[in-house]
């Protein structure tokens, strides 16, 4: 066999793999556009926690604020949530007599079980800080404070106080800055993770703000006024509210769950698949 039909046959055969590899890279290219603007209108969900009629798990639909059910808490007096967003676990809290619990929720079901006991009572707010790993919690008796919660056994560590009058609800941004409601003048205000001190934003313009709850996709910061039965979002920058439904089933607690994007979803589920692929032998 000549060495230019070797060469040609060889030519062949590459360029048959670089065709085969092209119109894979075209295909996962154009999955991945397709799946990217998905992700555009629908970030995740905005689930909260409520007390009546009974305790239990609830979604929000962040257009209309229209309520759905999850399920039963199991717990009494349910008053904080979050998500942690690095383990895929919501946290929440049962307050009791005795002092408060942490618990886990189960998203599916709104079933919750005890971590253990915090050691603080009065506790508004909690918020998980995926830029250090921590959970955060106020505390609002015996003095407006801020603690850190041991997401394995439940138990609290002062970091500080606030200097607060009142407050309610805690929550973090993508940066790790943790947002708070000023219960006596209904401002929104930013707290310091080291020290616990409250920095005032800007007036909301209610007096009875909770809730608050953080799209990172988006930059939405959404809270509840519980006296007007309204969905809110909040300008993180001004404090300034504006209403996004009415009519609304108040929670004592909002916690916001992202959904993974399709893409990455995809193309680490594909990244799988050929990893597993058994070699021929």
């Amino acid at each position: 066999m000549s060495k230019m039909m070797i060469s040609h046959g060889l030519s062949c055969a590459f360029g048959g793999i670089r065709g085969k590899v092209a119109v894979l890279v075209l295909t996962l290219a154009a999955i991945t556009s397709q799946a990217s603007a998905l992700i555009v209108t629908q970030t995740g969900t905005l689930y909260g926690l409520q007390q009546n009629p009974q305790s239990q798990l609830v979604t929000y639909d962040t257009a209309t604020g229209a309520r759905t059910v999850v399920g039963p808490l199991g717990q009494d007096f349910p008053i904080a949530l979050t998500y942690d967003t690095t383990d895929g676990v919501m946290f929440g809290v049962s307050g009791l007599a005795g002092g408060d619990n942490l618990i886990t929720i189960d998203t599916a079901t709104g079933a919750g079980s005890i971590v253990g006991a915090i050691g603080y009572s009065g506790v508004s707010g909690l918020a998980y800080d995926a830029t250090t790993g921590t959970l955060f919690g106020l505390t609002v008796v015996g003095g407006n404070q801020l603690i850190s919660i041991d997401p394995m056994t439940g138990a609290g560590t002062l970091i500080g106080a606030t200097g607060l009058g009142g407050s309610s609800s805690l929550t973090v941004d993508h940066d790790g800055t943790l947002y708070s409601i000023d219960t006596s003048n209904g401002n929104l205000v930013t707290i310091d993770k080291g020290t616990g001190a409250a920095s005032s934003v800007g007036a909301t313009g209610s007096s009875f703000v909770a809730g608050l709850a953080f799209d990172a996709a988006t930059d939405t910061l959404y809270a509840q006024d519980l006296g007007a039965g309204e969905l809110l979002t909040i300008d993180p920058t001004t404090g300034a509210a504006s209403t996004v439904a009415t009519g609304v089933s108040s929670a004592t607690g909002l916690a916001f769950v992202p959904i993974p994007e399709p893409a990455t979803c995809f193309l680490f589920g594909l990244s799988t698949l050929l990893l597993r692929r058994p070699r021929n032998r």
